[in-house]
């Protein structure tokens, strides 16, 4: 075993070979990697959770006052004063609803742009374990597999997300507008297209990686074996040796990758659930809203309002994606690995 220096390394070697320290040095020895994740989330939900009472806080005294105009002098009823009305409806509850909505959906981009650009700094870490763990098609396909997520998540956000924002608040809006045609049901389609679209475009992706990672582990597996099968027939004593202690090393890489894997799994949690709890709370806000604007008999304005919440969907679509297609990258990376 001492004529094969290359095939003895350490657990603490493969660490420092592979760049795996970079990535989980961060977790330091005064704290776990989940305290801090749980830090990040609990002062998330502190934050957010004083923005969505404090935005909602500002929709409920428009719907006081809106609710007190409608009751006053008849404005309620047909006529200059119900236009003039409808008008300053639309005026105040966009002014109020717009920023809240903005709120969670930078909050989004940003989330998910800090979750690329860890992904495609992870991509070098992966592939270099991958590789000492003698799994090199699979390298390959993880490599491919996490370019395809980045460039897919990537262009949702470009192309889906922030326009849909835009588009579907304006449409939304000409529900509150008088005597004219609303094009709220259009806002609502406009969601639900671009929901099944981002649903289907995650699941392709993590289908895709799985399978082509699949394929590759099982060229792999096949090279691995048929290497220790010609060296074990051709150079008996030596050839088993090097078997042997192939297997002690990939052993050392599963462990590593075990910890990478779990890490990662760890820092995503700490990207994207905080931006998940505010949409979740913000939508509750405004389904609040909406529930004390149909009760001081505001329709049109609770129509709007709900409208607004649906439209927060989008991004738990986003989130919950991206984070789902990352699970499965790290959890085929982990369990990733030749038999020898």
């Amino acid at each position: 075993m001492s004529d094969l220096p290359v095939l003895a390394l350490s657990t603490g070697q493969i660490y420092k070979e592979s760049g795996a320290d970079e990535v989980i040095k961060e977790e330091g020895e005064e704290a776990s990697l989940w305290d801090k994740v749980s830090r990040t989330v609990s002062t998330a939900l502190q934050s957010f959770g004083k923005g969505a009472l404090s935005h909602s806080g500002i929709i409920f005294g428009c719907l006081l006052l809106l609710s007190l105009a409608q009751n006053l002098q008849g404005l309620g009823r047909a006529g200059e004063g119900s236009v003039a009305f409808d008008f300053v409806a639309a005026v105040a509850l966009g002014g109020a609803a717009y920023p809240a909505l903005q709120t969670v959906f930078t909050y989004t981009r940003s989330a998910v742009e800090g979750l690329l650009a860890f992904s495609a700094s992870l991509l070098p870490v992966m592939s270099s374990l991958y590789l000492m763990g003698g799994s090199a098609a699979e390298a390959v396909s993880a490599t491919s597999g996490i370019t395809l997520f980045l460039t897919a998540a990537e262009a949702v956000m470009a192309k889906l997300v922030m326009p849909t924002l835009s588009i579907g608040f304006a449409l939304s809006l000409t529900g509150l507008l008088p005597n004219g045609s609303t094009f709220a049901p259009v806002a609502r389609f406009l969601k639900n297209a671009v929901c099944t679209v981002i649903t289907l475009l995650f699941s392709l992706t993590g289908f895709v990686f799985y399978f082509q990672t699949a394929v590759s582990a099982a060229t792999d597996s096949m090279g691995a074996r048929t290497v220790k099968f010609l060296s074990g027939a051709f150079i008996p004593v030596i050839g088993g040796a090097v078997g042997e202690s192939a297997r002690t090393v990939f052993g050392a890489v599963s462990a590593v990758k075990a910890t990478v894997g779990v890490s990662a799994v760890l820092a995503m949690l700490g990207y994207l659930l905080p931006p998940l709890l505010s949409a979740v709370l913000y939508r509750l806000a405004f389904s609040l809203c909406t529930l004390v604007a149909r009760l001081l008999g505001l329709e049109k304005q609770a129509a709007f309002l709900g409208d607004v919440s649906a439209l927060l969907g989008i991004s738990l679509a986003v989130l919950v994606g991206a984070g789902v297609v990352f699970a499965v990258i790290s959890a085929v990376f982990i369990k990733s690995g030749v038999g020898v």
